[in-house]
């Protein structure tokens, strides 16, 4: 199957749209008032990981930031949208989203730039096979 990263792109931003109270965008958006998530172009995609097109592979970021100052409160909610399981964990919401084979592979804590603003967040990072 060939790749579409904008479906995919779509698929994910679908499956996020799932979490209360996370303003989400299934691609980076010029602006956004936070909490909110999107979903970043592909770093790479790979073509052809099976036999006669069987197969792409790609990895994408989910960038999720929540303010522009760190404090307890902050701390707790990156942390729970970080976790592995719960009603706003990022990882529970897009493991096999949208029936692709997604896997969060893992997640970054720090600094979410986004027109001259510095938030802080975590910057997730998937491996999608197709």
């Amino acid at each position: 199957m060939a790749a579409d990263v904008g479906t995919v792109m779509d698929d994910l931003g679908t499956a996020l749209a799932g979490i209360t109270g996370l303003r989400v965008y299934d691609f980076p958006p010029k602006s956004a008032q936070p909490p909110f998530a999107f979903v970043d172009m592909p770093d790479r995609i790979d073509f052809d990981a099976g036999f006669g097109r069987g197969q792409d592979r790609l990895s994408i970021r989910v960038i999720v930031a929540v303010a522009d100052v760190v404090d307890r409160e902050v701390r707790d909610q990156v942390a729970a949208y970080a976790a592995g399981s719960g009603a706003v964990s990022v990882k529970a919401a897009l493991d096999n989203a949208a029936g692709l084979s997604t896997r969060v592979q893992s997640v970054e804590f720090g600094p979410v730039n986004l027109a001259g603003t510095a938030y802080f967040g975590a910057i997730f990072t998937l491996d999608i096979s197709f």
